[in-house]
């Protein structure tokens, strides 16, 4: 999404502006499907119901208005609550959403060091005092994610595939909740979960591409 808006913040556009830019422009078929609009949140969800997909609604920050616009989405489209599941990294966005409707589907996202580290492993740029508080709740939640999910009452995590272990899945099948890979493009790691370990994962390649 970045890419698509030249780096502007996507809360700060109204859906007009983001409605002309082209969620295909960097799509490996762009020549062939030509101009896509990025769609609105109901436009999305009416679609995907439409082809029969599963939504993973990736609650981005701690937003109670997100919260607030998924719990009236799934008053409107019922379906939802055997096609899709919530995720977020951040706790209270599924405390919140789950009081609010304890139906909908959660999950709670994770990676090593994801407050103060990026997925490539580089150190994020902290302000002011977030440079000191950023670590200490980061090695917080290191040691608290498990017994938190087991708090949420969450039915899956979503976790970086390099967490993932053979004794980790079986540590949360024994609380009911299921374990979720993300994000694999690699052949060899697909087959390893989804055929040695039995689970499933999130991947941007769904045809064996090495260029992936």
């Amino acid at each position: 999404m970045l890419y698509i808006c030249n780096f502007r913040c996507v809360s700060e556009m109204s859906l007009q502006e983001l409605q002309k830019l082209d969620a295909a422009l960097h799509h490996p078929t762009r020549t062939d499907i030509g101009f896509h609009p990025i769609p609105s949140l109901q436009q999305a969800v009416e679609e995907s119901l439409r082809l029969g997909l599963k939504i993973y609604f990736d609650i981005k920050g701690c937003s109670h208005l997100t919260v607030k616009a998924l719990t009236e989405l799934f008053s409107r489209h019922p379906e939802l609550y055997s096609k899709s599941i919530v995720c977020s990294f951040y706790p209270m966005n599924i405390i919140r959403l789950r009081y609010a409707n304890p139906k909908i589907v959660t999950a709670f996202t994770s990676r090593r060091y994801w407050l103060t580290h990026s997925a490539d492993n580089e150190p994020y740029t902290q302000p002011g005092v977030w440079k000191v508080l950023a670590p200490v709740i980061q090695y917080s939640m290191n040691a608290m994610w498990r017994p938190l999910c087991r708090f949420m009452g969450v039915s899956a995590v979503l976790l970086h595939s390099k967490m993932i272990s053979r004794e980790l899945i079986e540590d949360m099948a024994y609380d009911g909740i299921s374990v979720i890979a993300w994000t694999v493009n690699s052949q060899l790691e697909k087959d390893y979960l989804s055929q040695t370990l039995n689970i499933s994962y999130i991947t941007d390649c769904v045809k064996p591409n090495p260029k992936c």
